[in-house]
């Protein structure tokens, strides 16, 4: 019997300890958690205090407490053990129980609520934890510990990069300064153990007509930041200039969804070490509209010293993980990456040497601080298309800037054949696209009319498309065959017209009684090539409500059969083939065309793949034109026939 009690006092023991360390954590000797502990600077409804915190003590010029009881969000406890903590002090002096609610925001941040004294009735109970901290408003302002001794953290999170900003103060009335001077340099060099990890510096430029504006440079040391529950982006900064406590700390508020234009940012900062004054990135005593800049020491790179093709220059699209546009002239390449609605990345890539089609670029991105090289690979344009390659960046170091042919090393290095293998299990050199935009129309490497059977998502059939109340042009035509159609034609022979349904029937003459109707598609053909063995054409339609480019591969396997996939967007993914519906493999739609002309549809058959062309040939298209039974066959080569399957 005493062992059975022995065993169930242990497991009793054992469920208690599971419980206190899961569930919550009371302590039974309170000892303030070591991330509370330190000398802080804080202001209370604007009196300045200087606390100082061990393990047992809290005490400042107002209240001192001991540590009586402690209850630890185990909720809040992040990747490094720290958490937040409710303390229940009693003050000796004042014989009075006092709660804190401790928010541990960073290493060199705490915010906190605190209760009134509570002085235990004669005779009565000692109030616990919860009936003091339960006292608290809800609302209550939060005050804010900033350590005066700082421990360094990174800045990355708080500010990286070159900014220019606008500022506003609140008191004086003297307006919004826009000042060319007025800047944010935070640059840090990844994995440094310098001091340039830990702050930035800030400079207030003068506008002659705001009285308020001053003329001030500060360097900020970064405290770390956080997120509240509302989504709010805090941070804390430290001006090591100062030796003030209540002029050196600072608080910074901003927010991600703000949904500025031209990717500009709201701030609101404090001016005193306290962050109860900022109600919103638009609310606080200076307000600061940030927005992304290319400065500092990367002007030093922004002569160019070569250029790029002549008959490169235009306004160009590109298709990757995001829509780019493209903006090209002799000796500059723009990037603008739109990200969402809102938000959007800009890279400028400067001419620097070139040899044969390979050119080696500075690339710089706006609001970033890295300077690096980058070798374009510039197939010579084609049509409305420019192929193209980049290879992996690569930066100079301060040792190999001094060196006088250092642009010589870097081309070699940037521009050799390995730099373009990104993916060192895929050493296929498959081409990106610049595609001009808009295009210049080109004559479409497929022509002729065709009947033509879809496979592919149903969200991305082709449909008839009504522009109007009838359900169908023509609606009172008595049509009797309606099939989808499939053609360009010598009238216009850069575009393809698509209609899922046509009205093939014809009078007594031949001649098609639906002749008026309106094609569903019309697409305009900006250009084709080969690469590896596949044909690629270029389409552009204005009306695609997913990409107004789409890429398509095409492949003739009979006189009068052809095989088409359509791409998904505007890229040509390589394992894409002209059999290819699925998305997997890049293709959202897959067209079976078989040819029937009629006799008087005047729609010849012209098939162009730019396969294995000599280059003395003239021409290399093949004409078939079809009347009732009797075909004429134009070739139009210099001494070569075209093999056709």
């Amino acid at each position: 019997m005493a062992k059975l009690q022995s065993a169930m006092i242990r497991e009793s023991a054992l469920l208690l300890i599971f419980l206190s360390r899961h569930l919550f954590t009371v302590s039974s000797e309170c000892i303030i958690p070591s991330h509370f502990q330190g000398d802080w600077f804080s202001m209370e409804s604007g009196t300045e205090l200087d606390t100082l915190i061990n393990d047992k003590l809290l005490s400042n010029r107002v209240f001192e407490g001991t540590c009586s009881e402690r209850f630890d969000h185990n909720g809040t406890i992040d990747a490094d053990g720290r958490f937040s903590s409710d303390l229940l002090l009693f003050s000796q002096v004042s014989n009075c129980y006092k709660c804190y609610q401790m928010l541990y925001r960073t290493p060199n941040i705490v915010q906190y609520k605190m209760s009134e004294c509570r002085t235990p009735q004669t005779g009565a109970a000692v109030p616990s934890l919860d009936q003091v901290c339960s006292s608290i408003p809800v609302n209550a302002d939060l005050a804010t510990f900033f350590r005066k001794t700082l421990i360094t953290v990174n800045c990355k999170n708080t500010v990286e990069g070159i900014f220019h900003f606008t500022y506003e103060m609140n008191e004086g009335g003297g307006g919004i300064c826009d000042s060319p001077y007025s800047q944010i340099i935070a640059c840090q060099e990844p994995g440094s153990v310098y001091v340039d990890n830990q702050v930035f510096d800030m400079n207030f430029g003068k506008c002659p007509e705001v009285s308020t504006s001053v003329n001030q440079n500060i360097r900020f040391q970064c405290m770390g930041t956080w997120t509240d529950e509302q989504g709010n982006i805090w941070s804390g900064v430290a001006d090591v200039g100062e030796v003030v406590y209540r002029d050196r700390f600072r608080c910074l508020l901003t927010r991600h969804d703000q949904e500025q234009e031209m990717n500009k940012v709201r701030y609101s900062m404090s001016w005193w070490a306290e962050c109860s004054s900022l109600k919103s990135p638009y609310d606080g005593p200076v307000r600061l509209l940030v927005e992304p800049v290319v400065g500092g020491y990367q002007l030093d790179y922004t002569d160019p010293m070569c250029n790029f093709p002549k008959n490169n220059s235009g306004h160009w699209y590109h298709m990757s993980e995001n829509d780019v546009n493209v903006d090209i002239n002799a000796t500059h390449i723009y990037f603008k990456t739109r990200i969402d609605q809102y938000l959007y990345k800009e890279s400028y890539f400067i001419c620097k040497m070139n040899s044969g089609t390979r050119y080696l670029a500075v690339a710089i991105t706006v609001g970033k601080c890295e300077v690096d090289y980058v070798c374009f690979d510039l197939i010579p344009r084609h049509q409305s298309i420019i192929r193209w390659r980049m290879g992996k960046p690569y930066r100079l170091t301060q040792v190999e800037i001094g060196y006088p042919d250092f642009l010589t090393r870097m081309f070699r290095q940037a521009c050799t054949w390995s730099s373009f293998t990104i993916n060192r299990n895929d050493i296929n050199w498959n081409y990106r696209t610049f595609l001009l935009d808009p295009p210049a129309p080109v004559a479409c490497p497929v022509r002729g009319r065709y009947l033509f059977e879809q496979k592919g998502q149903p969200e991305e059939l082709l449909q008839t498309r009504i522009r109007g109340m009838t359900e169908r042009p023509r609606h009172m035509i008595d049509c009797k065959e309606y099939v989808s159609e499939f053609r360009s034609c010598d009238e216009n022979p850069t575009i393809i017209q698509l209609d899922a349904e046509y009205c093939a029937t014809v009078d007594h003459t031949g001649r098609p009684i639906g002749e008026y109707d309106v094609a569903d598609w019309e697409l305009t053909c900006v250009g084709y090539w080969d690469e590896d063995w596949n044909s690629y054409m270029i389409t552009w339609d204005p009306e695609d409500a997913t990409s107004r480019f789409r890429c398509w591969t095409y492949e003739r396997s009979q006189w009068r059969y052809i095989y088409m996939s359509r791409s998904t967007s505007a890229f040509c993914r390589p394992t894409m083939t002209s059999f290819s519906s699925d998305p997997s493999e890049g293709a959202s739609l897959q067209l079976t065309l078989t040819e029937t002309e009629r006799q008087y549809d005047d729609c010849p058959l012209s098939y162009t793949d730019k396969r294995n062309i000599p280059k003395n040939t003239i021409n290399s298209e093949v004409t078939v034109r079809g009347h009732w039974g009797h075909v004429i066959v134009m070739l139009v080569t210099g001494a070569w026939l075209k093999h056709v399957n």
